[in-house]
């Protein structure tokens, strides 16, 4: 089990599927939402860790 306090910085696509604990589909299909475009770091396939927990924070308030 992978925890936020375990997470570099920056994230991967795997890393973001082990969080949430959901399916590789799952993971792309969120990915390509306005919220993941926003964390997403220039042409690479890394993700904002800050951006993340907020994101989270967010989604379950």
């Amino acid at each position: 089990m992978l925890y936020l306090h375990d997470l570099p910085n920056y994230i991967t696509p795997f890393q973001i599927k082990q969080v949430l604990r959901i399916g590789q589909r799952q993971v792309y299909q969120l990915l390509k939402t306005k919220h993941f475009q926003d964390m997403k770091l220039t042409d690479s396939d890394l993700y904002s860790k800050e951006k993340f927990i907020n994101w989270l924070e967010g989604a379950f308030l």
